[in-house]
This record gives C-alpha cells, structure tokens and sequence, in this order.
C-alpha cells in the first residue's frame, strides 16, 4: 500500500472519530437539558404545592380570627345589654324614689295643714249666736284652706260607703238600732289622704 493511501485511510478514520464523538456530545447535551427540565418541572411542582398548604393554612387561620371576633362582638353585645337594662332599672328607681319624696314631703306637708283645719272646726263649734261675724270668718277661711288642699290631692276621707279598715280607725264599739253590725255609727275624727296615701285614718265608733 502506497503512502497516499495510508494517508486517506487515516483522514477517513479520524472523520468518523470526530463523527462519532459529535453524537455523542449532542446526546449529552440533550441528555442534560432533559434532566434540567425534570428538575425544573419537580421544582414548580413542590412550589405550587408550597403555594398550596400556605393557602390553606392562611384561610384556616382567617377562619379562626372571624370565629373569635364573632364570639368577641356577641360578648360585648351582651355586656350592653346587661349594663344597659341595668341603667333602666335604676333610672326607674330612681324616678320612683323621686316621686315618692316628693309624694312623702307633700303627705308631710299636708298633715301639718289638717291640724290647722281641726282648729278652725273647734273654732266655728265654739262660736254662738253672738259671734256669727267671727264666726262667718271663720268658715271663710276653713272652706278656702280645703280648696286649695284639695286642689293638691289632699281630701277628706268618705265614711258613708262603710267600714274600711284601710281607711278608718274604729275607736270605739256602741249599741246601735239604726245601722249593721260592723258599720259606722259616728264620725269622731276626720281623715285625710294625699292621692292614695293616707295622711291620716278617720277615727269612728262602730256598731256591735
């Protein structure tokens, strides 16, 4: 075999080495980006699923904070209305307190005038016919001072309809024809009350 043969068997073998050895990078190369990819693809895969968990941890979490806030609002809904009923309770009792001094004050009040009004009666009784001026006077005076006692809620207590314990003082028991058993005979002293309070019963004598 001559020198020039040789010479292209040898260029003809290292063509196909270096052939060869282009395969075998571009399989290499083809082999790493597919491994990249995979990779990759496993990596957006976990993140999503990171992604995922974080998600749902954050919802369970707004749940439990929107739970809270409703049990705290609904506290303090009743804490108002506790605190509140309790402000109307004593606002009531103190309005009725209020009324009720005031009501105690005027009875007070009211009392002291009626001894004013016994006197004025023992006056007129004390008079005869030679002190029908004084007397007359008198009368005057008593019938404005009941007017204006009256206009306040201050009245003489009825002893016509009967016998009330609630009202009447029975002083003392007498034989008696023209009336019941229990029923009033006589009118010893007048009472009075002030609107439903008694300022004073009336003092009577009743039947047997």
């Amino acid at each position: 075999m001559s020198n020039k043969e040789n010479l292209e068997n040898k260029e003809t073998s290292e063509k196909s080495c270096l052939s060869k050895e282009d395969e075998s990078g571009y399989d290499n190369v083809d082999n790493m980006q597919n491994g990249k990819n995979g990779v990759d693809d496993q990596s957006c895969e976990d993140n999503c699923e990171n992604l995922d968990t974080k998600d749902a941890n954050s919802d369970d979490s707004s749940i439990d904070e929107i739970g809270s806030l409703k049990s705290e609002i609904k506290s303090w809904e009743e804490k108002y209305i506790r605190v509140h009923s309790d402000f109307d309770n004593i606002k009531k009792r103190l309005e009725r307190d209020k009324i009720q001094s005031i009501e105690y004050a005027c009875k007070s009040f009211a009392k002291d005038l009626i001894a004013i009004v016994d006197s004025l009666e023992m006056a007129i009784k004390a008079t005869d016919e030679n002190s029908k001026g004084i007397k007359d006077g008198v009368e005057l005076t008593l019938k404005q001072l009941l007017s204006i006692l009256e206009k306040n809620g201050v009245v003489a207590i009825d002893c016509s309809l009967g016998f009330d314990p609630n009202v009447h003082e029975a002083v003392i028991k007498v034989k008696s024809e023209e009336v019941q058993s229990g029923s009033i005979v006589e009118v010893m002293q007048k009472g009075y009350k002030f609107k439903d309070l008694v300022i004073r019963a009336a003092m009577v004598s009743i039947a047997e």
